[in-house]
């Protein structure tokens, strides 16, 4: 798949824009309190503490689900660390925007001679948060919470999964997909598949044959992709998903609310 890409080094320019874009990226929104949290919190709580927000259904709602299990650890782990839970979030927070802009560059410089185009997409971004509302600019690709989130997570692992998609790496892109997906369950299965699927694609038009040897690798290499997204993590997805089968007690107008005071 990446037969026609180029191995580029990595250059100190690049190191700059990095640390330009960290910069430009907490400079348009406060570091703290993303909107996001509104919505994980009350979960990511109540599994620290059951007397938390006692006998609130969307509490209940929320951890009933079981997407927040391993958030919940992963948030908790500030205090195995001996630092404040803040401190720990907004660590985790840059980090995921590290990843996230190296994943970019890197790509950038993978597909053409330049990376003028993550600036251009990062102060795209900024542009649109300074017209329209960020909770209607949930964007795909950059941070807008402000503060960590699991998709602040899933989206970084989900770039970096790219680029080594795009390098040919066997194995590592669906790690990280199954890492991502321990924490950001529903985007990062959905990635996963998108990915998959685009590999597929890519790997048919090379050859354009479908010849018995060549099915039989793909069928492979397919199943060994799977394996290694499952075995990393895909499997919370599943688990996930069993918990809340024939379970689903969710009426429309809390639905509606939920939407209203919480995404929104």
């Amino acid at each position: 798949m990446a037969h026609y890409l180029k191995n580029v080094p990595w250059k100190w320019k690049e190191i700059f824009l990095l640390l330009f874009l960290l910069v430009f990226e907490v400079s348009i929104h406060a570091l703290g309190i993303g909107p996001d949290r509104r919505i994980h919190d009350p979960a990511v709580y109540r599994l620290t503490d059951p007397s938390y927000l006692p006998g609130d259904w969307y509490t209940g709602m929320a951890v009933a689900s079981g997407v927040y299990t391993l958030y919940a650890k992963l948030i908790a782990f500030a205090t195995t660390l001996h630092v404040s839970e803040e401190l720990w979030r907004l660590t985790l927070y840059v980090s995921c925007l590290i990843v996230l802009y190296y994943s970019l560059i890197r790509i950038a410089r993978l597909m053409s001679e330049s990376f003028w185009v993550v600036p251009l997409v990062a102060v795209f971004h900024a542009l649109l948060v300074t017209v329209a509302p960020p909770i209607w600019l949930y964007g795909p690709f950059i941070q807008v919470d402000g503060g960590l989130a699991p998709r602040s997570i899933g989206i970084a692992l989900s770039f970096a999964a790219l680029f080594f998609l795009l390098k040919n790496a066997r194995m590592l892109p669906w790690i990280l997909l199954g890492v991502a997906t321990l924490i950001h369950v529903s985007n990062s299965l959905i990635v996963f598949t998108l990915f998959l699927a685009a590999w597929l694609g890519a790997e048919w038009l090379e050859n354009h044959t479908l010849s018995a040897e060549r099915v039989s690798q793909l069928l492979k290499r397919t199943w060994f992709a799977f394996a290694s997204y499952f075995v990393s993590g895909g499997w919370f997805a599943f688990y996930a998903a069993s918990l809340n089968v024939g379970k689903i007690e969710f009426a429309p107008e809390k639905f509606i609310w939920t939407w209203i005071y919480l995404r929104a």
